[in-house]
């Protein structure tokens, strides 16, 4: 018998007689937009808002830059600015657009004070200014996380992390476009470690009940197998929260309080942050994706379902072996895992990844089909391509390791569709490599359904 200490084998669950149906699209056009680093793996962005295109990314040299176009035009305005990434795949980059058309870029930190521009002429990328906090630096000194947000009343939020992994706070802010000021969203921060701990949170997401829903774990340490008590909570705007049951929340959120958990995974049971992925069934019930060890300390993927009575839980895989992790630093590998997915039939699609730390697939991955009602796995399919041929893989490079990273675009809609596509080295722990390949391209794919 395979034991839970041998490595994970992701055993596919049978096949009933089901398909996806493919949406890759055709390729209209692809822009070379510059050459862009490779050492590690590091989250760069695209955003296109009406006739404006912009690239946030590390070039050649590691500067954050933003490249600008306008559609249509096949030139790009390239604008260097004062921010350098160092060894951190956590320093990831992310822009948004307010009110007045103006953009926000934010991003290179990982327990840093603030890296924040703004644009002062709407659609001129050329005029983004660097502030040196938002509203007070005394809470802006330790920043991880960064994320933009629309916010009910359809005004930009922003939202990050102060402190660090096992202490931290949670801050939201709220734009005044027309006086070109930031003020705290909240009267207390959303989620509170109170010094011994710290929350996880995925970005609240927009429920088809107008509502917003977020989940989060605990991590006690910067160990990541310390992460422990998988949560959930909602709201109708961002500020007012309530429990599933629709208990009043009193922010800040504390580890200890009531109604808000999920399943109490204890530390070094398999919750990992960036592994709970809220989705919603054809009720609009909230879903929950997640891992954790079972009972025999074997790697799961679990779904929970937010129903009248509770949370209805239920394991949907059958693996053997497991996905080891801890320590510090960036994670190579692993498990990557999306959120539910309602499909035409009223099922739910739950897609995953396995890689384990050689860059060798063990089951590789697949997309699972859960049955409407029970959320019993009704049958396991490839999945369909995401993008036409070419973008998603493989690696052009020859050299060890190199994986192909996607960024999708934040902004557009419609049949129209964008997405960055660049070659680079996998996370590696937050430290130095003693080699790396060249700078490689990076690419604007435009294709349309």
């Amino acid at each position: 018998m395979t034991t839970a200490t041998e490595p994970l084998v992701c055993r596919p669950h049978p096949n009933a007689d089901y398909t996806l149906a493919a949406e890759a699209g055709q390729v209209v056009a692809v822009h070379t937009i510059d050459r862009t680093w490779s050492g590690h793996a590091v989250g760069q962005a695209l955003l296109t808002h009406g006739d404006d295109q912009y690239v946030a990314y590390y070039d050649a040299d590691r500067w954050l830059t933003i490249a600008h176009r306008r559609l249509g035009s096949p030139k790009w305005q390239r604008f260097r600015l004062d921010s350098r990434l160092g060894w951190d795949s956590h320093n990831y980059v992310v822009m948004a657009v307010d009110g007045s058309g103006r953009l926000h870029v934010s991003g290179n930190m990982h327990v840093d004070p603030l890296v924040y521009f703004r644009q002062a002429v709407a659609g001129d990328a050329s005029t983004l200014e660097r502030l040196p906090y938002l509203i007070d630096p005394d809470m802006e000194r330790r920043v991880t996380y960064p994320a933009f947000l629309t916010g009910h009343d359809g005004a930009l939020v922003f939202t990050f992390r102060d402190g660090s992994s096992g202490d931290g706070v949670n801050y939201f802010c709220r734009y005044d476009h027309e006086a070109r000021t930031w003020r705290p969203l909240l009267s207390a921060p959303l989620f509170d470690g109170e010094g011994q701990r710290n929350a996880y949170a995925e970005e609240p997401k927009l429920g088809p009940d107008g509502w917003y829903h977020v989940s989060w774990v605990w991590r006690d340490t910067p160990d990541a197998s310390t992460n422990s008590r998988l949560s959930y909570m909602r709201s109708p705007n961002l500020l007012d929260w309530q429990t599933l049951d629709g208990r009043q929340v009193v922010l800040p959120v504390t580890y200890d309080l009531p109604g808000v958990v999920i399943e109490d995974v204890p530390i070094r049971g398999g919750l990992l942050n960036g592994l709970h992925k809220i989705g919603f069934d054809a009720t609009g019930l909230p879903t929950v994706a997640y891992h954790r060890y079972d009972e025999a300390g074997g790697s799961q993927l679990y779904v929970a379902r937010g129903e009248a009575s509770g949370w209805r839980i239920r394991r949907v895989t059958d693996w053997q072996g497991r996905w080891q992790f801890g320590g510090g630093g960036s994670l190579a590998g692993g498990i990557r895992l999306g959120h539910t997915v309602l499909l035409p039939d009223g099922r739910l699609r739950l897609d995953y990844e396995y890689r384990d730390t050689s860059g060798e697939c063990r089951g590789a991955g697949g997309a699972l089909i859960l049955d409407a009602e029970t959320l019993a796995p009704h049958a396991e399919v490839p999945v369909p391509p995401a993008y036409p041929a070419g973008i998603a893989g493989p690696a052009r490079l020859d050299y060890p390791d190199i994986t192909v990273r996607t960024a999708t675009d934040r902004g557009a809609a419609g049949d129209d569709r964008y997405v960055l596509r660049w070659e680079t080295l996998a996370p590696h722990r937050d430290q130095p490599r003693v080699a790396w390949p060249e700078p490689q391209p990076l690419e604007l794919y435009h294709f349309s359904r």
